[in-house]
């Protein structure tokens, strides 16, 4: 069946690096992608850190690259697309220059304009489109649900401060940083029933481990790449 060799495609072991947590769902998904005729969403946050423009430019190309690899298999066999979301909000969140985020963005909506079925958007024209702020999903009306840090598990608390702690090690006070953690958090987790609406669902492709991705468990298919250069498997705020 059509559904079974795409899902083999989607999982194979040469660019998966763990198996996805969602299968039932993947495989629902692709079942209505069918029987609509519709094309395969997939979809990708693309960030950036505040070297990457200096350090990562063959690491960005890498992961580009390999995008496209692993898609063009899946397209062969079945259309898909894939949505870029340039995270300019998040970027905007953890400090980075204006300046250097339209750098970048020039640069990745050029690599990713070389590949027929992508779709590069701005994280910030989606906001805009359905007329929310950053704001609004940091109130607690406006959020998706109260974030608790317990609900993604020991490994992940450890990690996502250990981040922090090196990307801003002049706050000391454990009580900003908690709230600043939990903010970047919420603001993460608030903004997927916006972005899933304007792509018209899809499965997310990252080239993070599954505890970095913890707090989107509970929403999305997602597959994990492997990882590419050295950048890859972090949070936006850490710096390499």
């Amino acid at each position: 069946m059509l559904e079974h060799e795409l899902y083999r495609l989607i999982r194979s072991r040469k660019y998966c690096r763990h198996i996805p947590k969602n299968e039932k769902k993947i495989s629902e998904y692709l079942k209505e992608c069918i029987k609509l005729s519709r094309e395969i969403n997939f979809f990708i946050f693309w960030g950036m850190h505040r070297d990457t423009l200096i350090k990562s430019i063959d690491t960005t190309i890498e992961g580009v690259n390999c995008i496209e690899e692993y898609l063009d298999r899946i397209n062969s066999q079945y259309p898909v697309a894939l949505w870029v979301i340039f995270s300019d909000i998040h970027m905007r969140f953890n400090r980075i220059n204006d300046i250097y985020i339209k750098e970048y963005s020039e640069f990745v909506k050029k690599l990713f304009s070389q590949i027929k079925y992508a779709r590069f958007v701005n994280l910030s024209k989606i906001y805009s489109y359905y007329r929310i702020t950053l704001d609004y999903l940091l109130e607690s009306e406006g959020g998706w649900e109260k974030i608790n840090m317990d609900n993604y598990g020991e490994k992940f608390k450890e990690i996502i401060y250990s981040s922090f702690n090196k990307f801003h090690p002049e706050i000391r006070d454990d009580k900003i940083k908690r709230e600043y953690i939990k903010k970047y958090i919420k603001m993460r987790v608030s903004e997927i029933p916006y972005v899933l609406r304007y792509i018209n669902n899809g499965i997310l492709l990252s080239f993070n481990s599954p505890i970095y991705t913890a707090m989107f468990d509970k929403y999305l298919m997602i597959i994990y790449l492997k990882k590419v250069g050295k950048n890859r498997d972090t949070i936006p705020w850490i710096p390499k």
